[in-house]
């Protein structure tokens, strides 16, 4: 539904807006502006909301007020700096998962010279200069990230569990369910290479109470949290109600291909197989070894 959809609302405040003013209806137009930016802030809409101010200095020009015509000059170009800080934040993203798609079983000296490369960047250095949640979140998903492909598990927790308490404590979750979503995918498998358990099934569980009515979002907490749900039961040993998981995994193997990447179709009927061995349920294993065959692997 687009009226659960966080960027929709700011888009059609943002139209409505516009509609007002080609009608001759400035005064309404304004007020509506001052709506669509007010829920862009709220919804870390910075494009939508850069598009705002900029709509909304021509009718400041239009109504020939200087004073209001300088103030949404400055509001624009503080919103157009938030967007290219969040670009950079992007591009250096971009480039360490361009870099550990191609990464080798034992890291070499030259990639692990390109890692320590990207988490020298200026941007990286300190907290206190990131001027949005967004830039936030990227701050540390980065680092997340260069610390578990470093080999440096104990930064990779405490990187994810830093980026976890700092959104958890601002409405970024709600807005961007996705970020929920990978940012306790993150801390689950931080945990699971400490051998922190109790805390990657704690998480786990918030990973699986996530709300969303989006049929692709429903999907992904879907998908994560089975996998994940199986990866915590294999490293600590612990024995499963095999009724109780084949109902969760069926539910998730129903999930349509177009919604579910093939390596992660791979990756749970393999869990499952391995689960059901583990405990010797022979039957099982054979049956899900079965269905492993019929998948199509490159």
């Amino acid at each position: 539904s687009s009226y659960s959809d966080n960027y929709v609302k700011s888009k059609k405040q943002l139209s409505y807006a516009r509609l007002l003013f080609q009608k001759g209806m400035i005064t309404q137009s304004e007020k509506q502006l001052l709506k669509a930016i007010k829920l862009a802030k709220h919804n870390f809409d910075f494009y939508s909301e850069l598009e705002a101010w900029s709509y909304l200095r021509k009718i400041h020009q239009f109504q020939l007020d200087k004073e209001l015509v300088n103030t949404a000059k400055n509001e624009e170009h503080k919103t157009y700096m938030i967007i290219q800080e969040i670009q950079e934040f992007e591009l250096l993203h971009f480039e360490i998962s361009a870099l550990a798609s191609t990464r080798e079983n034992n890291l070499s000296s030259e990639t692990l010279e390109k890692y320590k490369k990207i988490i020298s960047h200026p941007k990286l250095e300190n907290i206190e200069k990131c001027s949005s949640i967004v830039a936030v979140s990227y701050f540390y998903r980065i680092r997340t990230m260069c610390s578990e492909y470093m080999g440096d598990m104990e930064n990779f927790h405490l990187n994810a569990l830093l980026r976890y308490e700092t959104l958890k404590n601002t409405n970024c979750f709600e807005v961007d369910v996705w970020e929920h979503i990978n940012t306790l995918n993150n801390l689950i498998e931080s945990c699971l290479f400490n051998d922190k358990f109790e805390d990657a099934v704690r998480f786990n569980n918030l990973l699986n109470q996530i709300d969303t009515n989006s049929v692709y979002m429903n999907s992904r907490k879907q998908i994560r949290y089975s996998t994940l749900f199986l990866q915590i039961s294999l490293a600590s040993k612990q024995l499963l109600s095999i009724n109780e998981v084949e109902d969760i995994i069926k539910k998730t193997l129903l999930i349509p291909a177009a919604l579910m990447r093939k390596d992660e179709r791979i990756e749970l009927i393999t869990l499952m197989t391995i689960s059901c061995f583990n405990q010797g349920l022979y039957k099982e294993t054979t049956r899900y070894i079965n269905e492993f065959r019929k998948l199509i692997k490159s």
